[in-house]
């Protein structure tokens, strides 16, 4: 690969330089094409393909499916599928060690339980509460009831009291009919003084009757009812609070228990993570580090870090070419240009393809080696792909990138 890319800078730098003359106007001595050590051959192809990039890349596949680390901390690696292995939808590609998973996960079904418990039993009072609240109000409101209808049964218009104070009235006026007529016949005085203290008592009667019975009773049964509407609105007060107290406990119990049960759903969803499934048909890849020299990056027994690539599953009927360009080119390169491509595979056949992508950020560098040399990907399909094409083979691009865009 190295040594592909070196013979394509060469020729590009010499592509461009011989362009830049030719577009300037100027010719290309033979001391400059003697300098440039190209024979007449090499000079007539450089002032044809004078408009062209040349780049070095490699087949990779379209759809690339990545499996990380799911877990939130480092864990260890109990089996996986070797590299480049043939797997079927469903099959286990890797199994973590999910021992301490299971260990918290046991612990949180008992504190999920727990939360479950008091939110029950949160419910079952906030039910108690509003059966009380419904039994009790009625209570007050009938004794409230009461007291009106008394108040209104004895101090009312036409009540006990009136009634009463009606007999009194006649009882007076009888007494006083009943000495009026004895006075008129002579009867003798004792009958005249029983008559008098008949009177007498009467009039005491309703004296003792308007001036205490009556405004005391009055204010008896007032006070009834005031008392009656006050434990009535205090009853209303207590049943809302107690309602309202019940509710509240009940809202936290129930968040508490969405936390836990969330907690938990998280703890089982991790478990299951632990078994990465196949999806699909397809190989598999282990994601090798650049700096890595053995052909897996994991076994049994590695431990990897959260969110760690751990396989990927490139899909292998959908294929592409991604070629690095040198920045001194990359602005010359758009989406829709057509692409030549050659195969060091296939040297004798060549491919034509189309720019669909040019990454705006460049491609990190391979090593200190070369760590000045920045480059970006750009990304083409294949218009025609032969059977044999494969992912991870090297290729020659050809761009037709003119020099004056």
């Amino acid at each position: 690969m190295q040594s592909i890319r070196r013979r394509i800078r060469f020729v590009t730098v010499a592509s461009v330089f011989v362009s830049i003359l030719v577009t300037a106007g100027g010719s290309l001595s033979k001391a400059a094409a003697q300098s440039l050590q190209l024979t007449p051959a090499q000079l007539q192809r450089l002032k044809e393909r004078r408009h062209r990039i040349l780049e070095a890349g490699v087949i990779e596949s379209v759809d690339v499916l990545q499996f990380h680390c799911p877990l939130p901390n480092e864990c260890t690696i109990l089996s996986i599928v070797p590299d480049g292995a043939d797997v079927k939808q469903g099959d286990v590609l890797v199994k973590l060690d999910d021992s301490e998973l299971q260990e918290s996960l046991s612990a949180q079904r008992v504190a999920t339980k727990q939360t479950e418990v008091a939110l029950a039993a949160a419910a079952a009072d906030l039910e108690a509460a509003e059966r009380l609240a419904a039994q009790a109000l009625p209570v007050a409101e009938l004794t409230l009831e009461t007291a009106k209808l008394e108040q209104q049964r004895r101090v009312g218009k036409g009540g006990e009291m009136s009634f009463e104070l009606r007999t009194i009235e006649r009882m007076i006026r009888v007494a006083r009919q009943e000495l009026k007529r004895l006075a008129e016949e002579g009867d003798g005085d004792s009958r005249r003084r029983e008559a008098q203290s008949q009177l007498d008592a009467a009039l005491a009667k309703k004296e003792l009757f308007e001036r205490y019975i009556q405004p005391h009773e009055t204010a008896a049964l007032k006070l009834a009812v005031a008392r009656a509407e006050l434990a009535l609105q205090e009853q209303q007060t207590d049943a809302a609070r107690a309602v309202r107290e019940v509710k509240a406990t009940l809202a936290a119990a129930k968040i508490a228990h969405e936390h836990e049960q969330e907690k938990l759903n998280t703890l089982v969803q991790q478990v299951r993570d632990c078994e990465i499934i196949a999806p699909r048909n397809g190989v598999v890849l282990h994601a090798v580090a650049a700096s890595r020299r053995t052909p897996n990056a994991f076994e049994a027994g590695t431990t990897v870090n959260s969110r760690q690539l751990l396989i990927e599953m490139p899909d292998l009927k959908k294929l592409r070419a991604r070629v690095l360009v040198n920045e001194s080119q990359i602005a010359r390169v758009k989406p829709g240009q057509s692409v030549t491509l050659q195969l060091n595979a296939l040297p004798q056949r060549e491919f034509r393809g189309e720019v669909t992508t040019v990454n705006r950020t460049p491609e990190p560098a391979g090593s200190w080696l070369n760590s000045d040399v920045v480059e970006y990907a750009v990304l083409v399909r294949i218009s025609d792909p032969p059977p044999a094409l494969k992912i991870g083979m090297q290729l020659a691009a050809e761009i037709d990138a003119p020099l004056d865009e």
